[in-house]
């Protein structure tokens, strides 16, 4: 055991010593950059001066002075309350954590709830379909007993089913 962590401790001084090696000739170029402008007077190389616009804005003293005016203007500004900006964000931070806090207590009440509303959905739709299927039982023995002459009446009867039909089938189609 001793020998593994003495050839991992050597292994790590290798590797530590190689990265830090690897880094020398970076410095060397840098020291003699800066030595080499020092001396002929060149200007040291610098990126352009950022282009100010609505994204980048320059800190000259009229922008800073509108800025502590509108931050000035805000922490004295009141809400329709009276109360200022950090009061009402006091409020609704609250109010928030109240939100949260009541929404956890009665999660179980909402999914009690839920479940409910779903059965009552179910069982609604579960009559209206038994409702419907009767009424067409029963529409089928009504033309089944239509026996003997047609009359107006009996033909009249037939077409105002056949359209009730259709559009049953329709609204089903369509899921209404």
């Amino acid at each position: 055991m001793p020998r593994v962590s003495l050839v991992l401790a050597l292994l790590a001084f290798i590797l530590s010593a190689s990265i830090a090696q690897a880094q020398i000739p970076n410095l060397r170029r840098k020291a003699k950059d800066a030595g080499q402008r020092a001396v002929t007077g060149q200007p040291s190389q610098q990126k352009p001066p950022p282009k100010f616009d609505n994204t980048i804005i320059e800190l000259n003293p009229q922008v800073v002075s509108r800025l502590i005016t509108g931050l000035e203007a805000r922490s004295t500004s009141r809400g329709a309350g009276g109360q200022t900006a950090a009061q009402l964000r006091q409020r609704s931070f609250a109010a928030a954590e109240e939100a949260t806090n009541l929404n956890s207590q009665h999660s179980d009440d909402r999914a009690k709830w839920t479940d409910a509303n779903s059965n009552a959905q179910n069982c609604v739709g579960e009559e209206l379909s038994k409702a419907e299927q009767r009424h067409s039982e029963e529409m089928q023995q009504r033309m089944m007993g239509m026996t003997g002459p047609i009359t107006p009446e009996k033909q009249k009867f037939m077409q105002e089913y056949g359209a009730a039909a259709t559009e049953l089938q329709q609204a089903s189609l369509a899921n209404d």
